[in-house]
């Protein structure tokens, strides 16, 4: 059985045609050994196919695996890590607990090539806020985004149509993958890439993609340090150049700061003071006002700018606007 689960290992590390005599010799047997092992897992259901070209040496590759014992394409692999880095973010911890359990099944079941495909995949994957998204990307768009964004030391060069809008007419793109953001705070998948043509990083919401297409040419990104500086600090679906702000704001209410010790939000830089009177300071940083203004009036009366100034005074003027609303409601009404 152990040179079965060998051969098995063997057979899926190369993924294509093994010469039988190096494949005896890679799992240290003997040939009669080797086929006293294929037989055995031909009449657990694996499949397999042979090739003996004429004046070379026969050779093997495995088609399907014994029955409960398939291999588990690196899809499976991605889409359950994928899966568990949005599930950890949301705070979720039971449900990306029991995914861990999957995960470790599924890895256990692909090839040293596969898993080192996940890996690569899954680390130019990231993810913000904690707002769940439920809209499909376009069908074809994220498996060519995927093939570009899959290799093990590089990304691939992707070609690609975009409409920035409804009324925008479709522009063709070349670029450079870096890496997707599953941005939870606005919803959507975004992809933020370098372009050649005009030397500019720049970010695309996935479903505005109309079509893409991997190329075989590898990509290269000539500045490494600035484009994950604008992943870091992605949110809200905006980035830049700029250097990011530090943004401090204190949590007045006791419901509140338990709410944000249990389920942290996916703010850049992240820190909380706790304070005796059971107040807290969060600090994070971000370089625009878009998601933070957002996020800090969620809390109303029960949350206090400390800086930047002028963040605080978009925030005063903000709840200014509000109460203006309903003073003209109120005037209307009565």
């Amino acid at each position: 059985m152990r040179t079965c689960t060998r051969l098995l290992s063997a057979m899926r590390e190369s993924g294509d045609h093994v010469d039988l005599r190096d494949l005896a010799r890679r799992i240290g047997v003997h040939r009669s050994t080797l086929y006293r092992a294929l037989e055995e897992l031909r009449l657990q259901g694996a499949k397999f196919e042979r090739a003996c070209p004429s004046g070379k040496r026969g050779s093997i590759r495995l088609v399907k695996g014994p029955a409960g014992e398939e291999a588990v394409p690196y899809k499976t692999g991605l889409a359950l890590n994928i899966a568990g880095l949005v599930l950890c973010q949301a705070g979720t911890d039971l449900w990306a607990g029991n995914l861990a359990n999957i995960q470790d099944l599924a890895e256990s079941r692909m090839s040293k090539k596969e898993r080192g495909m996940v890996e690569a995949l899954t680390h130019r994957f990231g993810v913000r806020g904690t707002v769940s998204d439920t809209r499909e990307l376009p069908q074809g768009v994220l498996e060519n985004l995927l093939a570009a964004l899959g290799g093990e030391v590089t990304t691939y060069e992707l070609d690609f149509t975009y409409k920035k809008d409804e009324h925008a007419e479709a522009k063709p793109y070349r670029v450079v993958p870096y890496k997707l953001i599953q941005d939870t705070w606005v919803g959507g998948t975004y992809l933020l890439a370098w372009v050649p043509a005009d030397g500019t990083i720049r970010n695309f919401k996935v479903e505005r993609m109309l079509s893409a297409r991997a190329s075989e040419k590898p990509g290269v990104i000539p500045v490494s340090e600035k484009i994950e500086q604008q992943f870091r600090y992605f949110l809200g679906g905006w980035t830049g150049p700029q250097d990011p702000i530090t943004y401090e704001v204190q949590i007045l209410s006791t419901t509140w700061v338990n709410a944000l010790r249990e389920t942290e939000p996916g703010l850049p830089d992240l820190s909380f003071d706790h304070h005796d009177d059971g107040t807290m300071t969060v600090r994070f940083k971000a370089v625009s006002d878009v998601a933070p203004l957002r996020w800090v009036l969620q809390f109303g009366a029960c949350a206090k700018v400390i800086a930047p100034l002028e963040f605080k005074a978009k925030v005063i003027e903000a709840l200014q606007a509000t109460t203006h609303l309903y003073e003209l409601s109120s005037n209307s009404v009565s």
